[in-house]
Parts: C-alpha cells; structure tokens; sequence
C-alpha cells in the first residue's frame, strides 16, 4: 500500500513536470523567438517523458489495489466432551460401585480459546452465544442405547487457518454414585485450565470438530479425607466436514 501511494506521488509529479515542458513550448512557439529546432527538441523531449515514465507508472498504478481487500470467511470450531464408555465404575473404602442412569457427575465448563502463537479466538457455547459463561454438564447422561452422551462444550465462527492450542476452564462440581456423594475438587493453588498442544485447522465454510474424551472415575483421587478432581482427557480426533 505505501509502494503504491509513492508511485501515485510520482506519477503525478511527472505529470506535472511534462505539462510544465508542454506550457514551455507553446509559449516559446507563440513568441517566434525560439529557434524551430528547440521547439522541436521540447516537443520530443515530452513523448520520450510519456514513453519512458508516464506509461510505467501508469501501469504500476493500476495494479495497485485499494487497502480495502475481501476477508477470509469464518469456519465453524466445535469441541464435543464424552465419558470414556469403558471408564463406568469407582472403588472406595475397598468396595466398588457401578455406574447407573441415575448417577451425576457434574463438570463446569468455561472461558474457551483457541490459539494461534500469542493470538487467540474465544470460543462460545453455541453459535448464537454473545457472551462467555459458565455452562455445567453431567458427564453421566446416556443415549438411547446406554452409550454416554457426546455433549457440544463449544461452538463458534473463528478465522480460518492453523491453530496449534485449545484452552478453556474445566472445573468438577459434584459426583454421586449410588449412595455416595462426592464432592470432588481441584487440589489446592491448582488453576482449573485445560491446554491441549494439537494442530487444529479450520476452513472457509467448512466445521473443524475436536473430539474430547474423559475418564471421570479416574480423574478423582482419593487424598487423605478428601477427593481431588485430576483431570484425565485427551483429544481422540479431529475431522471435518
């Protein structure tokens, strides 16, 4: 954009130094006082000007574009969060307990972002989400055919391109089995973000998911007198369509 508007000055420039030579050769040709030779010398030292400089720049000038050029359309990132189907039983105080449609356990979802370097691009619950919040989900919830449920965490427009961080909050809020109630937390100075290093990309009009998968029971660790909520997640694949 500069390169352009230093050629612009210059063509104008140019322009102005050709009519200066042009009005200095009318007005010498008007005045008879001018050998015929210099006015001729004047008259060709204009087209050598336009053949030389005026016509270049012209030609710099219009492939020059405005500054004002079309944006990238935003793909759709969405990252989905299931319970390991395997992961479905917890043993304490030497006794084990399975897992069964009515049991919870909660977890807190927040503050989304996906990264590019130091750059990032927040992520939203749903698409029509304006502002961020905090969104709980029971990782215990069942289908139809007794497969955990694959909840939607986040799902937002972002730039295309190549991202190579996911981040958000991930906190537990309560965990009942049967007829124990636990309330599992993050250990002390812990800070409840989650960061996974994968290369994600997104594309124009296209949906980029990031498929999420956790062991709840393995994530709680019994310490002393308390349970401390460890989470234990991966990304189990990234496809798009």
């Amino acid at each position: 954009m500069r390169f352009c508007k230093v050629v612009v000055q210059l063509l104008r420039s140019v322009l102005t130094f050709n009519f200066s030579l042009s009005t200095a050769q009318y007005r010498i040709h008007e005045s008879k006082v001018t050998p015929r030779g210099r006015e001729f010398s004047l008259h060709a030292m204009c087209i050598i000007v336009y053949a030389w400089l005026v016509i270049p720049l012209a030609m710099l000038v219009s492939g020059c574009g405005t500054g004002i050029e079309a944006s990238d359309q935003p793909g759709i990132l969405r990252v989905t969060l299931q319970a390991d189907p395997a992961d479905n039983s917890i043993t304490v105080g030497g006794r084990t307990y399975e897992v069964s449609e009515a049991d919870l356990f909660g977890v807190t979802v927040f503050q989304g972002k996906v990264y590019r370097d130091t750059s990032y691009a927040t992520l939203y619950s749903h698409l029509d989400a304006f502002r961020e919040g905090d969104v709980t989900y029971d990782l215990l919830e069942y289908d139809g055919d007794g497969t955990p449920i694959e909840h939607v965490i986040f799902e937002s427009f972002v730039p295309p391109g190549n991202y190579d961080l996911l981040q958000f909050g991930f906190t537990a809020t309560l965990v009942r089995v049967g007829p124990l109630t636990i309330p599992a937390q993050l250990p002390p100075n812990t800070i409840p973000l989650l960061e996974f290093d994968e290369p994600i990309e997104v594309f124009e009009h296209d949906t980029t998911v990031v498929r999420l998968q956790i062991k709840p029971f393995q994530s709680v660790v019994r310490f002393r007198d308390a349970f401390h909520f460890i989470t234990n997640m991966e990304v189990v694949g990234i496809t798009h369509y």
